[in-house]
């Protein structure tokens, strides 16, 4: 979905063939809606704003659409087309943008939204900036109100973090990490100043998890048997082919904590993680594995219970969300196309960070610095065929802590069995949920953002219109708001 052909017409053709150059035009996109890709709402909840992406080639740039809670478009700001994400935190907004073609550069801005009707764009890094080394796509930025940093992560593993300046226009980003596979779910915690990021299939949603037994360590060199368990999955250590193959299969099931405030009294350096070294030694790199309990208590695998050298390795999370109370708690959207391996998956993760993740001596082993615990994506909530988190929101909506889930099939990696719904759920201990599903690409949802009064917009990336809907906590989940059931 991310690749789009533009078309010449016959008149082109022609023209050309008579050596006359004649370069397309496309008209502005003013305040109209094409291919969403990101919503996201300020912390008053009154301005809702809009990446409009224009994949399709329909007009000549994107935009940053402002809409306010009564559904009215306030103003739209031209940008560049292919936008892939916006993060707001008070009066900053980060939107990253892809290449959109040979000829032009990845890009990431920063705005001030200090007048939340009108975004001012006040620093603009570009792939040809090359202090940068900015060859990648982003994929998606993290910022949080009154901390300095933000970070911002690329297809591939890039990872850049920026220092927030005084004036904005000051303000620097840097790269300091290659982690070698894709990283869209972020992270930020301030008080230990470390962002956690874990591994997202981008592209296929193919990446399975991964149930494997781990019985023995071994040594790097020799490939003899040293110790009992030690996170490793045998069969990456217990040959030498797979010893040395090892960075490349690990870091799909390993998650970054990136010690933020350790690396800046160093400058931010840039370093190169998990490709030639010995994964199992790098301090930022932990393996991922949990096995998540249903609702009468019972786990739903036997990965770590009946069998404790078995672990259930887990891959690919679309979105992480802070939790509005607890500093120490965030949450992941944790996906799985349908699969033996996968069948446990598809669940928001409740996850407590139990410990002091920058400590490396000893080396903390998964279940010492991180809990997880499911609060959706139960047997009964979920149907593998329309079901697949992406983006989500939990907020304290009418004093009642909600949960709202997008779950996007997209056409791309799910052809005929593509499918589009939002679900809401209340986390105060009552069963009620709600959900509004589609399988009509023009009623599509695609990426979501709830303010405190449950009022939604969701991004309906194929139907080039953004879909308010409304959460009632108890209630009901229903469409439309303000003046309309869609904006186009």
């Amino acid at each position: 979905m991310f690749k789009t052909w533009r078309t010449i017409s016959l008149t082109a053709i022609v023209i050309c063939i008579l050596g006359c150059k004649r370069e397309e035009t496309f008209p502005d996109i003013g305040n109209n809606v094409s291919s969403p890709t990101d919503i996201a709402v300020d912390n008053t909840g009154e301005y809702f704003y809009v990446l409009n992406a224009d994949f399709d080639r329909t007009y000549n740039n994107g935009s940053l659409l402002v809409i306010n809670s009564s559904g009215e478009k306030v103003t739209a700001i031209e940008t560049p087309r292919l936008g892939r994400s916006i993060n707001i935190a008070g009066n900053d907004l980060i939107a990253t943008f892809d290449k959109q073609d040979d000829e032009s550069e990845f890009e990431i801005h920063l705005y001030d939204i200090t007048d939340r009707q009108a975004p001012s764009l006040v620093k603009r890094w570009t792939s040809a900036d090359d202090s940068l080394d900015m060859e990648c796509i982003p994929v998606n930025s993290v910022i949080k109100e009154n901390y300095d940093h933000f970070a911002v992560s690329c297809s591939g593993g890039r990872l850049y973090i920026g220092t927030l300046k005084t004036p904005r226009t000051d303000t620097e980003l840097k790269l300091v990490r290659n982690y070698f596979v894709s990283r869209r779910a972020l992270h930020l915690d301030v008080n230990r100043e470390v962002l956690f990021a874990f591994s997202t299939d981008i592209v296929t949603q193919e990446t399975e998890d991964k149930l494997a037994d781990d019985q023995k360590t071994f040594d790097w060199e020799t490939g003899e048997e040293t110790d009992g368990p030690n996170e490793v999955p045998d069969d990456y250590e217990s040959t030498k082919f797979a010893r040395h193959n090892l960075p490349k299969n690990a870091r799909r099931y390993q998650y970054v904590t990136y010690p933020i405030g350790q690396e800046r009294e160093e400058g931010f350096p840039y370093r190169s993680i998990g490709n030639d070294i010995n994964p199992t030694t790098e301090p930022e790199l932990h393996w991922l594995y949990f096995t998540l309990k249903n609702y009468d208590g019972t786990p739903d695998t036997d990965a770590g219970v009946t069998n404790l050298n078995q672990k259930h390795y887990r891959t690919n999370f679309w979105t992480a969300e802070p939790d509005p109370f607890d500093p120490n708690v965030f949450y992941l959207s944790h996906r799985g196309k349908n699969s033996k391996n996968n069948r446990f998956a598809n669940s928001i993760v409740k996850v407590t960070i139990l410990n002091d993740v920058t400590q490396t001596d000893p080396k903390l082993i998964n279940s010492q610095l991180l809990n997880f615990e499911r609060i959706y994506g139960f047997s009964g909530e979920l149907n593998t065929e329309q079901h697949f988190p992406g983006d989500f929101e939990i907020k304290l909506v009418n004093n009642r802590l909600t949960l709202l889930v997008n779950h996007f099939k997209d056409r791309a990696s799910f052809r005929n069995s593509a499918s589009y719904t939002v679900s809401a759920k209340t986390l105060d201990g009552s069963l009620w949920s709600q959900e509004i599903s589609s399988t009509s690409p023009g009623n599509s949802y695609f990426q979501i953002a709830m303010n405190q009064d449950g009022k939604v917009l969701a991004g309906s990336f194929y139907g080039n219109a953004v879909i308010p809907l409304e959460v009632e906590p108890g209630a009901d989940i229903k469409l439309g708001w303000g003046n309309s059931q869609r904006i186009e």
